[in-house]
């Protein structure tokens, strides 16, 4: 593969595509960054992006190369690099990201706002440039500058406590992203920013599919079972245990044995959620079943002709 444009990270793109999972190429990314200098385009960065599948591996590899983007960005810039990515909460993350970057109009894309000096009122100079770029800036750029992106996908039926456990999980993964692509890479934290969000995502499917099919006393249930669970994996990848682990691995003993048993929990619990989707879906079979025979006996009974 040498796409147009590209040829100054060829040597990054032969070493991602020597494997064929995303999770390991995204390993490969973090190595070859850290051995590859300089800044890099627009254009350089969509044909790594491209070599991802799933909107959540496009989204870590973005996290990794939005560090080196080279300079402003402009819209158009923006809106090529969204149309890699499919869910709607993923392009509005890139974008959030994207647009800070992003030259309000009339301003010259080499530019930069000035602080304003410490002590100093609105009116001073230095507010002033700042304040006069915020308001040049597009109406709806603003507003997603000051507006945070919402758990995706969290059904009402989960309850207030599993949504703010979810919207936790998700902001602890992005701390996890941070340290795995920060140099050097840390390929433990970037596995589990992966099963994080399998967690988060399944979560929410799993309570999509309930609210749909489910009695509600199924849900209730299924609300308090996962208000402690997810409790429970929050406070195993906290700041206090896993992620103090991750970040200062030698003030720990026994590092490799408690990394083991929190990656092969986290791993169960996350398989379990599947299990306890597949068993909804298994729910609704007799249903389904009674509909097909009704639907065979019709066809079956001749019909006079009107």
């Amino acid at each position: 593969m040498n796409p147009e444009g590209c040829e100054r990270i060829q040597e990054i793109i032969t070493q991602v595509e020597l494997f064929t999972s995303d999770h390991t190429r995204l390993q490969a990314l973090s190595v070859s960054l850290g051995g590859f200098g300089g800044p890099m385009s627009v254009g350089e960065i969509q044909c790594v992006l491209k070599l991802f599948g799933p909107d959540y591996y496009r989204m870590t590899a973005f996290g990794m190369l939005r560090r080196r983007l080279e300079g402003p960005v402009t819209q158009a810039q923006i809106e090529s690099i969204l149309k890699l990515f499919d869910s709607e909460h993923t392009k509005m993350m890139v974008f959030r990201q994207l647009s800070a970057r992003a030259p309000g109009p009339g301003q010259r894309r080499s530019t930069r706002s000035p602080r304003a000096a410490p002590g100093s009122s609105p009116g001073a100079p230095g507010a002033a440039g700042t304040s006069a770029q915020a308001e040049s800036a597009p109406r709806g750029l603003r507003w997603r500058r000051k507006r945070r992106p919402s758990v995706p996908c969290v059904p009402a039926c989960a309850g207030a406590g599993v949504t703010g456990l979810i919207t936790e999980l998700t902001g602890l993964r992005e701390t996890y992203l941070e340290i795995g692509s920060a140099k050097p890479a840390n390929a433990e934290a970037l596995e589990m920013a992966e099963t994080i969000a399998r967690i988060a995502a399944d979560t929410s499917e799993l309570f999509r599919r309930l609210g749909e099919k489910g009695p509600d006393d199924e849900l209730a249930v299924a609300q308090a079972e996962y208000r402690q669970q997810l409790a429970k994996v929050l406070a195993v990848l906290g700041p206090k245990y896993y992620l103090d682990i991750v970040r200062a691995p030698h003030l720990w003993d026994k590092r490799a044995e408690r990394t083991a048993a929190v990656k092969a929990s986290v791993t169960a619990f996350a398989d379990q959620i599947v299990a306890n989707i597949q068993r909804a879906n298994s729910a609704q079979d007799s249903s389904v079943e009674a509909s097909l025979d009704a639907l065979a006996r019709e066809a079956r009974t001749p019909r006079n002709p009107i």
